[in-house]
């Protein structure tokens, strides 16, 4: 029932963009079409179909990573032969599929979860595979699935490509992708303890990865990830600047009645992982940490401790955790 609504709705929307609407909406709604033919494909993505058919920011190429691996990649070849930009950045698609503007295909089809395949065509018709976000973030910060890793090591792309945040690939896989994700970037010689980079991938796990943050910390650890490294915005602009700012409120107001963002944007600069664990309230993780030896005492820039951290967030567990494990240090002889 819910399937044939759905299945009408985008038949009316079709209809209705094919007689009065936008030719690229019209396209994006054709590609999702699966069904559809080559050759229907061919003549809606064709350069003379409307005058209109070489929109500016969202032309034919935009589309490319919407068509799912297992039906055809053939599809793709025939969006780009005709006039379909492979290296165009998409601009636009926000509310139709919820694409950040200026992602080139390739970053679309890695975001996107798409088969490692669709990544391989992709760059087999020229995808640029060093093309960056406006944040200066190359596709390999936006991999999915280790096939996706594989894929793009074996083409070549930068390992080690920090982003003005000066965040380094791995701490962005970190973030979003499986435990199996991360170990293939790993495998493929991804650097655990990048240097230059301001985050690190500990700080990422800690703060951000809601799937097996602690399995994910724990190879870290096995490959020699720095357990205190420290968090620094120098030399990342606005970033530190956000930062900067936030720090000098949280000293004018009370810590505890700011707002969530004001309270970590100033905390940010010096926190360790145990910090950044202890601030967002992860038992499992910041058991881990402390068994992998993290220091307890090392504050951020603020001067708070881990413990203050969960204290000031209401994280009684953490503040249990941490505690126990300073009187287990005092009793041990």
């Amino acid at each position: 029932m819910v399937s044939s609504l759905v299945q009408k709705s985008v038949a009316m929307k079709i209809q209705h963009e094919s007689e009065a609407g936008s030719l690229a909406y019209l396209r994006y709604l054709l590609t999702g079409q699966f069904h559809l033919s080559r050759s229907v494909l061919s003549f809606a993505f064709s350069a003379e179909l409307l005058p209109g058919a070489r929109e500016q920011g969202f032309q034919a190429s935009m589309m490319l990573p919407q068509i799912k691996a297992q039906c055809d990649v053939q599809m793709i070849r025939v969006l780009v032969q005709n006039t379909a930009d492979v290296n165009l950045r998409c601009h636009g698609l926000e509310k139709i599929c919820r694409q950040p503007s200026g992602h080139t295909p390739l970053m679309m089809a890695a975001r996107c979860k798409q088969d490692p395949v669709v990544l391989s065509t992709l760059l087999e018709l020229q995808a640029d595979l060093t093309a960056a976000s406006r944040f200066g973030a190359q596709v390999i910060h936006w991999v999915q699935t280790p096939g996706q890793v594989q894929v793009l090591a074996n083409a070549g792309v930068d390992m080690q490509n920090l982003t003005r945040f000066r965040n380094p690939p791995l701490a962005s896989v970190a973030c979003w992708a499986s435990f199996d994700t991360v170990k293939e970037m790993i495998l493929h010689r991804c650097d655990v303890n990048p240097s230059n980079a301001g985050i690190h991938p500990l700080h990422v796990v800690a703060a951000f990865s809601k799937r097996q943050a602690a399995e994910k910390a724990q190879l870290l650890l096995e490959h020699r990830a720095e357990v205190d490294v420290q968090l620094s915005t120098a030399g990342t602009s606005i970033f530190a600047c956000i930062c900067h700012s936030s720090q000098i409120i949280s000293y004018m107001y009370d810590f505890g009645s700011l707002s969530a963002a004001t309270k970590l944007f100033g905390s940010l600069e010096g926190i360790t992982p145990l910090g950044m664990a202890a601030f967002f309230g992860d038992h499992s993780l910041t058991r881990c940490l402390l068994e992998a030896g993290a220091d307890r005492s090392i504050a951020n820039a603020r001067g708070d401790l881990p413990l203050m951290l969960a204290n000031a967030q209401g994280h009684r567990a953490i503040v249990s955790e941490l505690e126990g494990f300073q009187q287990r240090d005092k009793d041990q002889p």
